[in-house]
């Protein structure tokens, strides 16, 4: 059996256990809040003009910022890192294990944080992420990658998931909270951060 049917089979198996741990350990949702749900009069321009509307609260303006920060950081990682470091060190066969380690910090940390937060509050996590951030950008900026550094070119993307994790999760909590409709928050984050 080559290694792509091994992928492929990797790849399918987890996808079906996926849907199974869903279907199996999903709330039901409450008939009458999905019949609730049914009825509003929810279309794609009433949530667009809604989404401007909460424009006029300076709190959504700044978060607009950090949401686009957050995707300005992540392009980053995708696009300058693993081409600039990556590709052209160890070889551009590596760079789906770096996005690898990025991805499955970000989900830990994600989980992680989600929980710290309501111990230590939203503050002194995004003063962690600014810090962590900061200083990779610093070490990446006075690093000269080599070959015999493999594993450095590993811990960058976990440092930066983990960073990442703190700016996804606090402040699509924070839309949620300066939002008074969670349809806005629901489409405005991801329209702010594709910006």
């Amino acid at each position: 059996m080559s290694t792509i049917h091994t992928l492929s089979g990797i790849y399918t198996g987890v996808g079906v256990a996926g849907v199974i741990l869903v279907a199996f350990f999903l709330d039901q949702f409450d008939q009458d809040d999905v019949k609730q749900f049914k009825e509003k009069d929810i279309n794609l321009l009433s949530v667009l003009v809604a989404t401007f509307t909460q424009l006029k609260d300076k709190r959504q303006c700044l978060l607009i910022v950090m949401t686009m920060y957050s995707g300005f950081e992540q392009g980053f990682l995708a696009g300058d890192y693993t081409k600039a470091y990556v590709t052209c060190t160890i070889g551009i066969q590596y760079v789906g294990y770096v996005m690898i380690c990025f991805g499955a910090s970000n989900s830990i940390f994600s989980a992680i944080f989600g929980r710290i937060s309501r111990f230590t509050g939203r503050i002194g996590l995004f003063a962690f992420a600014t810090i962590t951030n900061l200083a990779s950008i610093i070490a990446l900026f006075l690093w000269h990658p080599q070959l015999e550094q493999m594993a450095v070119f590993f811990v960058f993307p976990c440092l930066w998931g983990m960073a990442d994790a703190v700016w996804q999760t606090q402040t699509n909590g924070m839309l949620t909270v300066v939002s008074d409709n969670i349809f806005i928050v629901n489409f405005a984050f991801p329209f702010y951060y594709s910006i």
